[in-house]
């Protein structure tokens, strides 16, 4: 992974691991 993006972008990846709170992120995006 590059080490580019910033922090807050970097813990929705992690979560992003998660179907269900990566829906609710997507939701938020949207």
């Amino acid at each position: 992974m590059v080490k580019t993006e910033p922090e807050p972008i970097r813990s929705i990846f992690v979560v992003d691991d998660h179907p269900l709170t990566r829906a609710g992120i997507r939701q938020s995006i949207d």
